[in-house]
């Protein structure tokens, strides 16, 4: 018995708070455990000082212009080049995908989804997307959208993804993924840049 003082490191939920790391209640961001997983991998590239980005193993059962939302992914991930409206090339940088392999970035650019929301379609432009053509499939980052400022919702059957209020992107779940709800042609609609 420990009389007075409290050595525990193991922290405790508490339903006040709200992590500003990754939007999650129970938690402080001092505590995140998201937070400490992705700044405890090392980069691959020994000249660089920022982490590698950890991508979650993803199903192969979507095609090539299917896209998960993923709440474990660091970064926006495409495999396929003809969804990038522009592309840089990218030298020295790698990702590891959550069964520990690593795999070379080629490029950085632009993408504009077509997405089916419950008002409609709308034009979504995710900036910063890594090409990578060894993943599976697209992944949106979840961090990296509530980074940008919208909301994220998660219910059994769906995710919606909002920006003040109005709904820019929607997603169904899919056998525990949830896929982006997408248009099958270019909306008139807009809605800002996620980085």
């Amino acid at each position: 018995h420990n009389s007075g003082n409290n050595t525990s490191t193991k922290s405790t939920y508490d339903r006040n708070k709200t992590c500003n790391f990754c939007n999650r209640r129970g938690h402080a961001e001092s505590d995140c455990r998201t937070k400490q997983r992705q700044q405890g991998h090392p980069s691959t590239n020994p000249t660089s000082t920022n982490p590698s980005p950890v991508i979650l193993n993803a199903t192969t059962s979507f095609n090539n212009s299917s896209w998960i939302l993923d709440s474990g992914a660091e970064a926006h991930i495409c495999c396929d080049p003809s969804l990038f409206v522009n592309m840089t090339p990218c030298v020295g940088k790698t990702i590891m995908f959550g069964n520990g392999s690593h795999v070379d970035v080629h490029s950085i650019g632009t993408v504009a989804l077509n997405c089916l929301t419950p008002t409609g379609n709308s034009t979504v432009t995710l900036s910063n997307v890594f090409y990578v053509p060894k993943a599976c499939t697209n992944l949106i980052s979840i961090a990296r959208v509530t980074l940008a400022g919208l909301r994220v919702t998660f219910s059994a059957s769906n995710c919606v993804i909002s920006l003040n209020d109005d709904v820019c992107m929607c997603g169904s779940n899919k056998s525990g993924i949830f896929v982006l709800d997408q248009a099958p042609s270019p909306s008139s609609v807009s809605t800002p840049e996620v980085n």
